[in-house]
């Protein structure tokens, strides 16, 4: 059981190290950040095992404020990557982050071919409130930002997704083309 307390203190500590200032937030590119969200899902994905495996040895753990603490954190650090993430996919090639417009030449942005990087695969989520963060931040960043997805693409996606009580709760829903 100490083991399992002191590993779940460490990866709450790791969790905080991965917080970065806002001028080192600026300067990261789409793939650092990708990267750092990445990270994040494992920290989070570890903490919870850990944490469970705990509080299943010793109850008291279940009044401790460690999730608690772990799961805002964990929300903010996830939230600043992803508003950080959508504004670098959103700015103009450039070798600067925020060149001033007069110094802007007039360019056609021609679409950079996609990374060869494997495929993503999107989270499950069956409406569990502490898979919440993780899943709304991954669909978010991969489908619901990809402006060349229709909103009936985006919402089949979304259906993919879900499992369980999540799933219930669209089930009902008509898809159809809007005419």
């Amino acid at each position: 059981m100490l083991f399992l307390k002191r590993k779940s203190v460490a990866l709450l500590r790791q969790l905080n190290l991965n917080q970065p200032s806002v001028e080192e937030l600026h300067a990261m590119d789409h793939a650092e950040i990708s990267v750092r969200l990445e990270q994040l899902d494992r920290i989070q994905d570890q903490f919870e095992s850990t944490q469970s495996q705990l509080e299943e040895e010793d109850p008291n753990e279940l009044d401790a404020n460690n999730r608690d603490e772990f799961a805002a954190t964990f929300i903010r650090s996830k939230a600043a990557f992803t508003r950080e993430l959508n504004k670098v996919d959103y700015q103009p090639m450039s070798s600067t982050r925020n060149p001033p417009l007069q110094e802007q030449p007039s360019v056609v942005i021609v679409k950079q071919p996609r990374s060869r990087l494997p495929e993503l695969q999107l989270p499950q989520f069956g409406g569990a409130y502490t898979e919440w963060p993780n899943f709304f931040g991954m669909f978010q960043t991969v489908v619901n930002n990809d402006s060349e997805l229709s909103n009936l693409e985006k919402f089949q996606h979304l259906r993919s997704c879900l499992k369980g009580a999540a799933l219930d709760t669209i089930q009902s829903l008509e898809i159809r083309p809007h005419s």
